[in-house]
């Protein structure tokens, strides 16, 4: 019976306190972010997709072009038959890792998703809405986890 008991406090204990101190001894051994050379983060791929997103649509390319290294990004936005001014609000940002994809059919944001998989240059995909922006340096912090 004290051996049940002792089991269960055990547990309890890894619970509650154990296993965060696990946690954080593991992390001490991963290199800080800043000390990693920037020719050794990954590349990635951004996939947006927008359908009458006007409002938000430049703020929010904006906000990914600051997360990352520009040569280290590419963003494919998939404008899912808008019918406001998006496009014409996008072609004003001049940048090589932006590329905007056109739909004149509607054809549903999985569809959209699935075409941004199968045209995403990188190993290494990030899914985001038009309407939610990043934390500044909020994909670094993703991206520190593979290197």
């Amino acid at each position: 019976m004290i051996s049940v008991f002792l089991i269960c406090a055990i547990f309890i204990f890894y619970i509650y306190g154990g296993y965060h101190i696990i946690i954080h001894l593991l992390s001490s051994f991963k290199k800080p972010l800043s000390s990693v050379h920037i020719e050794d983060w990954p590349s990635i791929s951004v996939i947006v997709v927008m359908k009458n997103e006007e409002k938000h649509a430049v703020n929010r390319i904006k906000n990914l072009l600051n997360q990352y290294p520009n040569d280290k990004l590419e963003i494919n936005v998939f404008l899912d038959s808008p019918k406001d001014k998006t496009k014409a609000e996008l072609s004003i940002i001049d940048s090589n890792s932006l590329k905007i994809y056109h739909e004149t059919l509607a054809i549903g944001k999985s569809a959209c998703v699935s075409k941004g998989i199968q045209l995403a240059k990188h190993d290494y995909l990030i899914f985001t809405d038009a309407r939610q922006e990043f934390e500044s340096g909020a994909i670094k912090s993703l991206v520190r986890h593979l290197l």
